[in-house]
């Protein structure tokens, strides 16, 4: 059949919590921040495309992550307040 393999969508089981006030105010920041590094920035951009209503699959697409399935990963993180690492 076809070469490439098609990903199923990773279905969104766990919604993002409501970020905190501290959170609200912190990831515009890290965002913003030049000298914040690569990995957080795009953490705290797919945290906050989520918490504006997108998609796992939007979320991953404006963070730049390959795959949705990373944003999956951040929330179970986030749910549990791991999402600075």
């Amino acid at each position: 059949m076809g070469g490439r393999r098609k990903e199923m969508a990773t279905r969104q089981h766990e919604p993002l919590r409501p970020l905190t006030i501290a959170e609200q105010a912190t990831l515009p920041r890290i965002v913003k921040a030049t000298s914040a590094r690569a990995d957080r920035v795009r953490r705290a951009t797919a945290l906050l495309a989520l918490a504006g209503g997108a998609s796992f699959a939007q979320a991953a697409r404006q963070a730049g992550f390959r795959s949705e399935r990373s944003v999956a990963k951040l929330v179970g993180a986030s749910i549990g307040g791991d999402w600075r690492r």
